[in-house]
């Protein structure tokens, strides 16, 4: 049965048709005009638990009320139309999948990253017991220390950590600035320059010079002497390869290389000197393949990773840091056996020394059902350059 009554029946819709009727609208754009604002919800968490009646809502931030631009989202259909990284519905920004309704950006694409989630939220670790172990070359965290576990696309990192000249159980950490610099400035250069160093003494064996380009220089005035074009700020053009052997490595402070430098000051641009803080080796990308292709049975896109030989040691094949290993990824094969016949390199993996036999690399874990593999005799080389994490250095000294 279906209940009808008069028109304005209640006194809310009287009340409504009277006003309209004073102010001369009709009732229906009347009651837009009165609609309230729409509610609020603190997060993006809560938006997707969210199973009320209403249509539209304000999320005020992303992880918690105020992270982030406030957002106004409407409902949808049931399914969001994008998808994230990983392939579920909804991005979170232009598009929150909720419970069976997917909430739609009422407005532009925000150009604040925080409306995706993205937030600083370093964890600091503290604590008096940590100890550097220069055999590993790791640092030791007591069983107690407070270390949080990670979540899923999070990691813990304990950065620019150093060896001290002496170590001793329960030493604390000596942390280590782990910088290439600009160890003295000279005098004479221009913003522009570009400054190629040399080893001093073993003059080392490059594949890739180390230059860099200067961009600030300084005067410094000490009593009656002034000294200008000071290097004061500056950023790699190349951060240098240099390959293994003994003397290979160049000498430190490395000095100017006038050979393969262009400075516009010409002979009076002189005194800059470099010194390197080397990272670990890593193999050239120039290895040779067997005429036949090497290994067997691969097919194209397998990914081939090589890692220290069964019983190495750290004196004996090098430690690996942070878990680089050489990598390639297979781009043509023969037909008939699946050797590999071309490849472009993944990661040209990172060790802390060389080593025992640098020709001979250890397959990882088999990709697909590819077996062997083997660079052409004594073509494998290595090369080593200096840590470039920085873009602007600053001279320890003031030059002259």
């Amino acid at each position: 049965m279906v209940e009808t009554r008069p028109l304005f029946a209640n006194a809310a819709a009287r009340w409504l048709a009277m006003v309209s009727v004073l102010v001369g609208v009709s009732p229906a754009t009347f009651a837009v005009a009165l609609t309230p604002p729409p509610n609020h919800i603190d997060t993006n968490a809560n938006l997707k638990l969210f199973s009320g009646t209403d249509t539209v809502l304000v999320r005020d931030g992303f992880w918690s009320s105020g992270d982030s631009p406030p957002l106004t989202y409407g409902k949808a259909g049931a399914t969001c139309t994008v998808t994230d990284a990983a392939g579920s519905p909804g991005d979170n920004a232009t598009q929150v999948q909720g419970t069976s309704v997917c909430w739609v950006l009422q407005g532009p694409i925000p150009t604040d990253v925080r409306a995706w989630g993205a937030r600083c939220d370093v964890t600091v670790v503290q604590s008096s017991n940590m100890a550097y172990d220069p055999v590993n070359n790791n640092v030791i965290v007591p069983t107690n220390s407070a270390v949080p576990t990670p979540t899923s696309g999070e990691f813990i990192t304990v950065s620019q950590i150093g060896g001290p000249t002496i170590w001793t159980k329960g030493t604390d950490a000596t942390w280590a600035t782990r910088t290439s610099m600009v160890s003295a400035g000279g005098s004479g250069y221009q913003r522009g320059d570009l400054v190629a160093f040399e080893g001093n003494g073993p003059h080392g064996l490059f594949s890739q010079q180390i230059a860099i380009i200067v961009d600030t220089v300084k005067t410094v005035t000490v009593g009656s002497i002034v000294t200008t074009g000071i290097i004061d700020q500056w950023h790699f053009l190349w951060s240098g390869l240099y390959k293994t052997g003994s003397g290979n490595l160049p000498g430190s402070p490395m000095i100017v290389d006038t050979l393969h430098s262009y400075v516009a000051g010409g002979a009076a641009a002189t005194g800059a000197q470099f010194t390197p803080d080397w990272a670990g080796w890593r193999l050239q990308n120039n290895q040779s393949l067997p005429a036949a292709g090497a290994g067997a049975n691969y097919v194209v896109g397998d990914i081939i990773t090589f890692n220290n030989a069964s019983g190495c040691t750290a004196t004996t094949c090098g430690i690996v840091y942070g878990s680089h290993y050489p990598s390639l990824i297979v781009e043509t094969v023969d037909a008939g056996t699946g050797a590999v016949t071309s490849y472009d390199w993944l990661d040209y993996g990172s060790f802390s020394q060389l080593p025992a036999d640098p020709l001979n690399l250890s397959l990882g874990t088999p990709h697909g059902s590819g077996t062997s593999f083997a660079f052409v005799a004594d073509s494998v080389q290595w090369t080593r350059g200096p840590l470039a994490t920085t873009i602007n250095g600053t001279p320890t000294t003031s030059g002259g």
